[in-house]
């Protein structure tokens, strides 16, 4: 009996502390053998060390609120969040620079970083805002079982407050007619799914193991379009809508194995269709004139700012793509010739999410 216990509390714990928004141990050694002989990774590795080094002693820069969505280029607010928002590349950096140099100093600063985000920050049911975490997901939970108990419960409480403000927004929590099922909706699962596995919260995994399939099947399209790019006329926006429904598949995938990314929903719409959509558009096959349809006033706002990405008629950029092709060789690792053209290089691995794919087994 005392056996099956010792058996039980070890793999709960286990379960607890697993790792599938970020790295596990087992990975990091996969990570750091993988420095040590392939130059390209070790390339990509220094880089983002060097971002380590240099925040080493930076302030941290949390604001109790992020705004972006809606907001020009040029809007104070706006300026001021994205300038603060660069501590979370920086959570990331550190995070991962102690995993592999193992000096305290690197996780010291990220528990900083993370700490006063956590303590002053107050998330505002925005997805679009909240999706720029994305890194400071991984961050934490990169050293998560590194960090005391107290600094733990710190960090959680801010994250779960962020989903669980997510998960009852008043377009769903009060059934508004007409809830957004756009990239906005993509967005808000992803924050929900990355949280729900980094804090390991089962009522946050059971809303993902509903919604993500259930966005799949309102957001996309049979013939692999979706209703960003037939509202906003931009393949922009499909990769926009991709982005975090390619990462969260992964993040799903790897903790439990189920293949979000392959799945048919009931109107025939998939990620794999959605992504090879895009394909012709970013080899050069196809071209499109961006934003020339657009049914969103705000799209011609921007064009109007003259913000680069946002011109209408200008013609999609491949690269605009790249991110999305580099994650998704998790699961179509043939997208890596892709990656590769995107990039302008041979190296084996030329792309920090490539090299991610590799370690998990992915990408040969």
């Amino acid at each position: 009996m005392k056996n099956l216990l010792v058996i039980f509390l070890v793999l709960f714990s286990l379960t607890t502390n697993a790792q599938f928004v970020s790295m596990n141990s087992d990975e990091i050694n996969g990570l750091k053998k993988l420095i040590k002989t392939d130059v390209g990774t070790k390339r990509q590795y220094l880089k983002l060390k060097a971002l380590a080094d240099s925040s080493i002693n930076d302030m941290p820069a949390a604001v109790d609120t992020v705004f972006s969505e809606g907001r020009l280029a040029n809007d104070p607010k706006k300026i001021k969040s994205l300038k603060a928002l660069k501590d979370v590349d920086k959570m990331y950096a550190l995070a991962l620079a102690y995993k592999i140099e193992g000096e305290k100093a690197y996780l010291n600063k990220t528990k900083d970083l993370l700490l006063n985000w956590a303590t002053v920050n107050r998330p505002m049911e925005n997805p679009i805002n909240d999706t720029k975490f994305e890194r400071a997901f991984e961050a934490y939970d990169l050293v998560k079982n590194e960090l005391t108990k107290i600094d733990n419960e710190t960090i959680k409480s801010w994250l779960s407050f962020m989903a669980y403000k997510e998960l009852n927004h008043p377009f769903f929590s009060k059934k508004k007619p007409g809830s957004p099922t756009s990239n906005w909706n993509s967005h808000r699962i992803k924050v929900i799914g990355m949280i729900a596995y980094a804090i390991n919260d089962d009522s946050l995994k059971n809303f993902i193991n509903t919604a993500l399939p259930s966005q799949i099947a309102t957001n996309l399209y049979a013939d692999g379009s979706g209703m960003d790019f037939k509202e906003r006329d931009a393949l922009h926006y499909q990769v926009y809508t991709l982005e975090p429904l390619v990462k969260l598949a992964i993040v799903v995938n790897r903790a439990t194995k189920k293949d979000f990314y392959h799945y048919v929903s009931v109107v025939g719409s998939s990620l794999q269709k959605s992504m090879e959509f895009l394909v012709p558009y970013t080899t050069g096959e196809k071209r499109h004139e961006e934003f020339v349809n657009s049914k969103t006033e705000f799209d011609k706002k921007r064009a109007q700012n003259k913000e680069a990405n946002f011109i209408i008629g200008a013609l999609y950029k491949p690269s605009h793509g790249l991110n999305l092709f580099a994650m998704a060789t998790y699961f179509e690792p043939n997208y890596l010739k892709i990656v590769k053209d995107l990039e302008h290089s041979e190296e084996k691995y030329p792309n920090w999410d490539v090299v991610l794919n590799h370690i998990y087994g992915k990408v040969n």
